[in-house]
């Protein structure tokens, strides 16, 4: 039993750095497109040496959480949210971070700038009152 609780746990936290790579992937690529071409390689770079501490489960367990709701503020589009969790992994584990926080908050101020959120739907009203049919008109009269 404890060994499928380990397998359990490992396949979790597999799913969970998929998740974490492939929404921080997205914000890299969508980030494709700005000015500063030489800020912009430094900083996927350093996101590069996240992605291998992901891959190779180095990170303190409440990074990886802190991370998990970076991830899930990012898919959502609450930069505020992801930006308070950027600013907790620098107050909690300053020295695993530090290769790769500053370019988790280039992206971030990035993103937030030039986020446009989905416009929503109008809510539709109800219809009032009796359906409209339409009817053909009757045929003409034969002369």
């Amino acid at each position: 039993p404890a060994a499928a609780v380990a397998v359990v746990g490992v396949a979790k936290r597999e799913d969970e750095a998929a998740f974490i790579h492939r929404v921080l992937s997205a914000l890299i690529d969508s980030r494709l497109e700005v000015g500063d071409m030489r800020q912009f390689k430094h900083a996927a770079q350093q996101m590069q040496a996240l992605f291998s501490e992901l891959r190779a489960g180095r990170l303190k367990p409440e990074t990886w959480q802190t991370l998990m709701q970076l991830a899930l503020a990012v898919e959502k589009g609450d930069f505020n949210s992801a930006s308070q969790c950027q600013v907790r992994l620098s107050q909690s584990d300053w020295q695993g971070c530090r290769c790769w926080l500053g370019g988790m908050r280039w992206f971030l101020a990035a993103a937030q700038a030039t986020w446009q959120p989905k416009p929503q739907e109008e809510p539709r009203q109800p219809l009032v009152g009796r359906p409209v049919v339409a009817r053909r008109p009757l045929a003409a009269p034969l002369a």
